[in-house]
């Protein structure tokens, strides 16, 4: 037995057969498998008369000790695993009661990936014996491991445990732990059932790798990536096995390149190798490439719900969408605690419920109900919360929080998977968005070089750099060459490289490279007419090149084109080249329709502050006060929580003269945004109108503390001089 094994007697070396078998037991015991391999090479040819079928035990106990993952269906079992199942077989064909053999036999059937055969055969041997606790314990073992009877399993292991060590064997314990945690894990118990399964893996012996394998397999389905490594450190895994391992806890981690590139180093026609390949292909995002991996991996290994759950998730976005909501229901409603099915509900979902014209309500209140469950049971639920920002972002117009909400989610997921710069790179493209630039400038250089990240992340990190360089009217960052290469490594369409050589030629100002930019930019306009990024930019370097009449026919003729497209960002280009003509007023109005329409189009915070900005500065150059309040407290209206909206409907409110209201508004968004420079300027200057010279003196103190360009500084020097 295996806590008595140093007690037994016998040798390797002894000429007696009987004592070579029971060495070999005994080696087995303590997890001395070459000494095993030693005995079982000096058996054959010799009969063992007084252990007459122990040999062929042994052979097939120590098969199960070499630590390997089930073969997949239809696989044909490797030679030696063949053998010793035909053994097995001749011995149970002589010695129908050969009770330990039947038991092994199941086992290895298992491992051959022959599941309803080892079924069936447990299922007779228990028939046969059923008051023997170690055979209960495999059952309720088997039946865990194939996710199939959890209750049953779930009441067979507490019977055995409520029994104790007085009537149950220390092993049959254990493996009643291993199943009961599994059950508890795959039911929406993962605490308790990580638990167990802690209290059973010191109580395993070494030869009981089934066991020990679906104690890791648990805890990684739990996402206890750390205790699997810890009780993995301890063993001494062929190369295959401990890759796939460690690829494995790296998916659960988020560490999702990682993962893939381990796995791209292993056996691809391994199960193992195709189910984690096909789970994180899916968790990237790489849907078509993930196909071909899901059709493998559910063939082999039939039955595993997180596999129907990633296939189903692929085809939201490259099959039947309303096909893949339909089977996504029924799977959160059949499996409520299977990995990914809330999260997959909650995509579809989302998905479905923008797909036609409009939001469905009732489908963007599922979604939001599914991603919330999701949350609550998933191990790492960063997918989910990123979901949960993208339907934020969605009501950010119509719920005043959802501006805050999506970016609360957005951080949440980050910090909920923090190896994964996937959730990361969102939060820095979203405040990008926001109009954020000095916290997304710093997520993106930190994440330039990460593994992992897309094209999106170097060549948003050049246009912010460019556009701050231009607001400052400082020189290109130097880093911009190696973030354009960077870029270019990583994929990234020529089109988006010469969108943002074009941004910087404009920093530049010199004809020759904006002409140089600008031929890219018309092939990308002739290619796709509606492309209204390119056009803009089209329509900006013609400015610069003081091509006046080419960058308005160019406007028009997007506008004109552009049926069905995000044309706001055309008029505000508009209003800017009136502006550059001197035709402020017809600039003002064609700022006021790209605010109406780049409303509609719900385009990122960012930009609606950066057209809010313009178009109220220009009517209330125009004195059409009336105006300029009416879109500066719209703003407001439609974005309460934004910092920036209370700033520009202050600046407004001031200029118009009505300080007591600018005063409420400046104190707002200092309340949203204490770090803000501009507010705190702003505030000084609305303070001296006030005639509060003292409190004016210590907001300006308070804006030079913080990040302000050099002129901006400079300005409020003077101004706390005077």
């Amino acid at each position: 037995a295996h806590g008595q094994a140093p007690e037994v007697t016998g040798s390797i070396d002894d000429p007696c057969p009987e004592a070579i078998v029971t060495a070999g037991i005994a080696a087995l015991a303590v997890g001395a498998l070459d000494d095993v391999d030693a005995a079982l090479a000096r058996l054959p040819g010799s009969a063992a008369p007084l252990l007459p079928e122990h040999g062929s035990w042994l052979a097939a106990t120590r098969a199960l000790a070499t630590p390997a993952f089930e073969g997949g269906v239809d696989q044909q079992p490797d030679e030696a695993l063949a053998r010793t199942i035909a053994a097995l077989r001749g011995v149970i064909a002589r010695e129908p009661g050969a009770v330990a053999h039947r038991q092994a036999l199941a086992w290895l059937l298992l491992r051959a990936g022959a599941r309803g055969e080892a079924v069936s055969t447990l299922t007779r041997l228990r028939a046969d014996a059923p008051r023997h606790m170690g055979l209960a314990a495999d059952e309720a073992l088997l039946n865990a491991a194939l996710l199939r009877e959890l209750g049953a399993a779930a009441d067979l292991s507490d019977q055995l445990l409520s029994l104790g060590p007085d009537q149950v064997p220390a092993h049959a314990l254990a493996r009643a732990r291993v199943a009961r945690g599994r059950v508890h894990v795959h039911t929406g118990e993962p605490e308790r059932g990580v638990a167990l399964l802690e209290q059973a893996w010191p109580e395993l012996p070494p030869w009981d790798w089934p066991a020990r394998e679906q104690t890791l397999d648990t805890l990684l389905t739990a996402g206890e990536a750390a205790r699997a490594r810890a009780h993995l450190e301890g063993l001494a895994l062929p190369e295959t096995e401990a890759g796939i391992y460690e690829a494995w806890a790296r998916l659960v981690e988020g560490d999702l390149q990682d993962s893939l590139e381990r796995l791209a180093a292993l056996p691809q026609a391994h199960p193992a190798v195709a189910y984690l390949q096909a789970l994180a292909l899916v968790e990237q995002r790489r849907l078509e490439e993930a196909g071909p991996w899901l059709t493998r991996a559910r063939r082999l290994w039939p039955g595993r719900v997180e596999l129907e759950v990633a296939a189903a998730r692929a085809a939201v976005e490259t099959g039947d969408l309303r096909q893949a909501l339909r089977t996504l229901e029924g799977l959160a409603r059949d499996e409520p605690f299977a990995p990914r099915a809330w999260t997959g509900l909650g995509e579809a979902s989302l998905r479905a419920a923008v797909a036609d014209d409009g939001d469905d309500p009732k489908l963007l209140r599922q979604a939001h109900d599914a991603l919330l469950t999701a949350v609550e049971r998933e191990p790492i639920p960063a997918e989910a919360m990123l979901r949960l920002s993208e339907l934020w972002q969605r009501q950010r117009l119509r719920d005043p929080d959802g501006d805050r909400k999506a970016l609360e989610w957005l951080e949440k997921a980050a910090d909920a998977s923090p190896r994964a710069p996937r959730y990361r790179e969102a939060l820095a493209l979203y405040l990008t968005g926001l109009g954020d630039a000095r916290r997304a400038e710093a997520l993106l250089e930190a994440l330039v070089d990460a593994r992992g990240v897309s094209h999106a992340v170097p060549l948003t990190l050049a246009e912010l750099s460019l556009n701050t360089a231009r607001e400052r009217g400082t020189s290109p960052p130097e880093a911009l060459e190696g973030w354009l290469a960077r870029a270019r490594e990583l994929g990234a369409p020529a089109e988006a490289i010469a969108r943002a050589e074009a941004l910087a030629a404009l920093l530049s100002g010199r004809r020759r490279a904006l002409a140089r930019a600008l031929a890219p930019i018309a092939e990308a306009v002739e290619r796709d007419p509606r492309d209204v990024d390119a056009r803009v930019l089209q329509a900006e370097l013609l400015i610069a090149l003081r091509e006046e009449d080419a960058a308005e026919k160019a406007i028009r003729l997007g506008l004109r084109q552009g049926e069905g497209a995000e044309v706001g960002r055309l008029y505000l280009a508009w209003a800017r080249l009136e502006l550059r003509r001197g035709n402020s007023r017809q600039a003002a109005f064609h700022a006021r329709v790209a605010w109406a329409r780049m409303r509609d189009e719900q385009r990122p915070t960012g930009e609606l502050a950066d057209v809010v900005e313009l178009s109220t500065r220009l009517f209330v150059r125009k004195d059409l006060g009336p105006q300029a309040l009416a879109i500066a407290r719209e703003f407001t209206r439609k974005l309460p929580n934004h910092a920036e909206a209370w700033r520009l409907r202050a600046r407004t409110e001031l200029a118009v003269g009505e300080a007591r209201d600018a005063l409420k508004a400046i104190e707002r968004a200092i309340e949203l945004d204490p770090e803000s420079a501009r507010a705190h300027v702003l505030h000084a200057k609305i303070l001296l109108r006030h005639g509060d010279r003292k409190r004016a003196r210590a907001a300006y103190q308070r804006a030079l503390e913080r990040a302000l360009p050099e002129d901006e500084r400079a300005d409020v020097e003077k101004a706390l001089r005077r």
